[in-house]
């Protein structure tokens, strides 16, 4: 979705490759939010409750236990 307050959609899942859209999302939102790792945002790392990944599979693999565990945590 290209929107300038990504924030504002509501979901259950929220990807995205910038920190600030995936803080505000955060900060507004209680789903998965996932940072696509890419250099220039690796220092964002740790510093918030977003699963970071750059890879599909893994993508893949949150999206499935999300959708069958609905109240699983990643971090377990």
């Amino acid at each position: 979705i290209h929107t300038s307050a990504k924030y504002l959609v509501s979901a259950n899942m929220f990807v995205d490759d910038h920190p600030n859209n995936v803080q505000k999302w955060i900060n507004r939102q209680d789903g998965i939010a996932v940072l696509w790792k890419h250099g220039y945002n690796a220092n964002y790392e740790g510093k918030n409750r977003a699963i970071y990944t750059n890879s599909w599979d893994e993508l893949v693999y949150i999206v499935n236990k999300f959708t069958y565990l609905p109240n699983w945590n990643y971090n377990l």
